[in-house]
């Protein structure tokens, strides 16, 4: 397996600081901060950079950029060394923003992808939120959006 570098292991990953506490309840890794054990059915996300990486997804289905008031840093990049796959997916978000320029621009790269999560993340919050089982509301948001890719594809 190829390593690939991390030109982002010191920049911050951010969401919404108006967010942050329905990340946390959200994820499993408020749960074994609290000592609470972790409910999947309560808690869909293992870690925050997985809620953040939804959320970009889903900004960027949207093609939808948001600086919000105020930021919350809630992982630096060096999270991204465990999922490598994910540096090379910011890097072609930003190459379709920006073109060929912006990989010489490590902080445009993550600010392109803390701007989508921005847009993105209040749909997924908003569809977990008053759930008695978030996972399946969220299933069910994910799966409407994937149907609705599925239509578009085969009226074209």
């Amino acid at each position: 397996m190829v390593a690939i570098a991390n030109p982002y292991v010191n920049l911050p990953l951010r969401i919404p600081e108006h967010e942050w506490e329905p990340v946390r309840r959200f994820t499993t890794t408020f749960r074994s901060e609290d000592g609470m054990s972790a409910d999947i059915d309560r808690s869909p996300f293992n870690r925050y950079v997985d809620l953040w990486w939804a959320a970009l997804g889903l900004g960027v289905r949207e093609g939808r950029q948001s600086v919000p008031p105020r930021w919350h840093d809630f992982v630096t990049g060096a999270v991204l060394n465990q999922d490598p796959w994910r540096i090379r997916h910011l890097e072609l978000i930003a190459l379709a923003e920006e073109g060929p320029g912006v990989l010489e621009e490590p902080g445009k790269v993550i600010d392109i992808a803390n701007k989508y999560a921005a847009s993105g993340i209040a749909m997924l919050i908003d569809t977990m939120t008053g759930q008695t089982e978030p996972i399946w509301a969220l299933t069910s948001l994910l799966r409407s959006l994937v149907e609705e890719i599925l239509q578009q594809s085969a009226s074209s």
